[in-house]
């Protein structure tokens, strides 16, 4: 039933024709048709009189006509302007907004409509305000289901799908030996587009376009597929419901990496349009700019307006908050946009002051979240209240002390969970340990923060089926340089995910005069992947000494070995039966930083072992979290740390080798090392397959 709602609501809401405004084809005798104007309110008729109307191109895709009544009810209630809207496709309403028969369209997307639009702005007709949403928009026709690539990890890109392996992945009956792509609706500009791909990779012999006949058809050959766990080749774009929908009940897609697209690829595509066959070679769909664009004769009329769209960008959590909504209950679009201006603080950044005050007092307030919870059922955080967490859902957190401690805290905030999350400080080290592996040995709900590589994840694997890292908005350096220049977190506008780490081996620069030999030696390290998962797997099993599994270790394994000078490795051997290692007080001492977790710890073992037995330096070490100990290396109270995290602690590691005092050598691991505030256990996850990113904590369950 869910499926076939989900269906019908897509037809109603005609989302078939985005592809036409991707594609730039529709249907040129469309006559544009007006739609009912929404009823002022008696205290905004004498305002509306010498106000313009503000006339919407209706365009026929479920984005588009949210985004409209976003932006038309905050227009109507918060700023007094009457509204209306013209209804039709992507080129008439482009016709009617150069004639002047509307006067603003939320969606031109760029360059699919490159030379309409260059012309309308060179004639000084209409003029872009800004962009509508956050992302930019796309169309692929090489989709596949993150399951599917997830089986197949050599899977990546077009090309391999001339590999017999990969191609029977999606053979059907009708296709015989050639896999089946699942194309464009028929009629659509993109049908051509994509055979025109087919043939440019030289995939003619390897693939065979399927026609799926309708919108419709082509939604129930994907969502069929992704229902059943089948493997699917397929065309889509975004942003849309069903997109949404892949991603938050089935896991997700991927998309195969194609050649860029570049000016020249473009022009050739444009060349053989009318000839697919002559196509030589192809590229990928260019990504849309989605722009607001507004009749040049408003924007003096109506300042206030321009000032409004030129702060409005609708975030990626906005519009699939919104299409989700109206796929789901298939709401009028205005109802959809009212509730989410009810429910999200997200638009409050748009507009001028006592604005949102006036919108919401029309609409009847803001939903607080626990209105919002009864209406939609518990949501999935629910399912990490813990006694001690007030009501709300327990993050078993960061180490205090450590630098993670605040980064996430500031993600909780910047992903909108404060009002749904507390941290749970473990205490230390041991208790968070204690806190995770309690939970999955009782088989209880957790939510948490960890990293690896590290014993306690390996742990979790082997003997308890493993875990999951909830999705999070994407590391970028932008994001990133925000959260570090916010000092509170309730101020933060904005998180993303932990970037997967660099670790560096740093030493202080009087070292590198001072024990030439030992530097040469470090700069020469890099643990293996085999090498961490034998320290830990060791560490683990026994509860040894840190200096006990890494001699074992060394006596297991020859990797060690390649670092190490020959006239080292000769001293070592002196004292392989066990005699007592012998230092030269007369060489500085080697001063590791010991970071309080098993990697570092390890790794320091090994370096001291081989420092003192190879080359007859004395060694010592420093305990700390991970602030402590670069301010320790800083100050010259050690110098040397095995485990720099990059970018995690890029700000102090930036200003201590600016100021010259410590350099980075080398990788200490072979492989990057992760981390995350938003794990579960498999358990957890298995139960709730719409549970998949941080934005799922707060939707129902389903």
């Amino acid at each position: 039933m869910k499926t076939m709602r989900y269906l019908l609501v897509l037809g109603l809401i005609a989302l078939m024709t985005m592809v036409l405004a991707a594609c730039g084809e529709d249907d040129p005798t469309a006559t544009p048709t007006p739609r009912q104007a929404a009823e002022p309110t008696p205290t905004q008729a004498a305002m509306m009189d010498e106000k313009p109307t503000l006339v919407f191109a209706d365009l026929n895709w479920s984005s588009a006509v949210l985004q409209n009544w976003v932006a038309r009810v905050i227009l109507e209630e918060g700023y007094g302007y009457e509204t209306d809207a013209v209804a039709g496709g992507t080129l008439p309403l482009m016709q009617a907004l150069v004639g002047g028969d509307l006067n603003v369209n939320m969606e031109i997307w760029l360059p699919n409509q490159q030379e309409a639009w260059d012309k309308a702005v060179a004639e000084g007709t209409i003029q872009g305000i800004g962009d509508s949403l956050s992302s930019v928009a796309w169309q692929s026709a090489f989709l596949i289901p993150k399951y599917t690539a997830d089986a197949n990890p050599g899977l990546r890109s077009v090309e391999d799908l001339k590999n017999p392996e990969y191609q029977a992945l999606f053979t059907r009956t009708a296709t015989g030996d050639k896999a089946a792509l699942i194309t464009c609706i028929p009629g659509w500009e993109c049908e051509i587009r994509n055979e025109q791909q087919v043939i440019g990779y030289g995939l003619a012999d390897h693939v065979e376009l399927v026609n799926p006949g309708s919108f419709e058809g082509l939604n129930s050959e994907i969502l069929s597929a992704f229902e059943r766990g089948e493997d699917i080749l397929f065309y889509y774009w975004g942003p849309t419901a069903l997109i949404g929908t892949l991603v938050s009940e089935y896991g997700g897609y991927v998309r195969l990496e194609e050649p860029a697209s570049t000016p020249e690829c473009e022009e050739h595509i444009g060349a053989t349009h009318d000839n697919p066959a002559d196509t030589e070679y192809a590229c990928e769909y260019a990504d849309a700019e989605v722009v607001i664009a507004m009749r040049t004769d408003l924007i003096e009329k109506a300042p206030d307006v321009v000032d409004f769209f030129e702060a409005y960008t609708l975030s990626d959590d906005g519009i699939f908050s919104l299409l989700g909504r109206y796929a789901d209950t298939g709401e009028d679009p205005a109802d959809v946009a009212k509730y989410w201006l009810r429910t999200s603080h997200e638009w409050e950044e748009w507009v001028a002051p006592g604005v949102a005050d006036k919108v919401l007092d029309a609409l009847g307030g803001h939903i607080a979240m626990e209105d919002k919870m009864m209406e939609d059922g518990p949501a999935y955080w629910e399912l990490f209240v813990r006694p001690d967490s007030e009501g709300k859902a327990g993050l078993v957190t960061c180490i205090p002390g450590w630098e993670c401690e605040v980064v996430n805290e500031k993600q909780v905030h910047g992903y909108g969970l404060d009002e749904v999350i507390t941290l749970i400080n473990p205490g230390s080290y041991e208790g968070l340990n204690s806190e995770i592996l309690g939970a999955f040995e009782r088989g209880e709900n957790i939510l948490f923060y960890y990293w690896g590589p590290e014993t306690l994840p390996a742990k979790l694997t082997n003997e308890y089926g493993g875990f999951v890292r909830l999705e999070e908005p994407a590391y970028s350096a932008e994001c990133w340089d925000h959260m570090s220049s916010v000092d509170e977190a309730e101020d933060i506008t904005q998180a993303c995910e932990y970037s997967d780490a660099d670790v560096l081996i740093a030493v202080r620069t009087e070292l590198l005069e001072s024990a030439p030999d030992v530097v040469a030696f470090l700069e020469k390290w890099t643990l293996s992947d085999d090498a961490v998962n034998a320290l830990l797997g060791r560490l683990d099993e026994t509860g040894d000494d840190y200096a006990d599994v890494a001699e074992w270790w060394m006596r297991q394994s020859q990797e060690w070995a390649a670092w190490v000078a020959p006239e080292a490795l000769g001293r070592m051997a002196q004292f392989a039966d066990g005699s007592p290692v012998e230092t030269d007080s007369s060489k500085p001492t080697i001063i590791f930083s010991d970071l309080n977790w098993s990697t570092a710890l390890l790794q320091n073992a090994v370096a001291r072992a081989i420092i003192e037995a190879g080359y007859g330096y004395p060694t010592d070490s420093v305990s700390g979290a991970t602030i402590p100990m670069m301010q320790a290396l800083a100050a010259g109270d050690t110098n040397v740390t095995m485990e720099i995290w990059l970018p995690n602690q890029q700000a102090a590691w930036t200003e201590a080798s600016e100021a010259g005092t410590v350099t980075e050598i080398g990788d200490s691991l072979a492989s990057v090392a992760w981390q995350s505030a938003f794990l579960i256990p498999q358990y957890v996850a298995d139960a709730h397959p719409g549970l998949r990113s941080v934005e799922d904590l707060l939707k129902p369950q389903g």
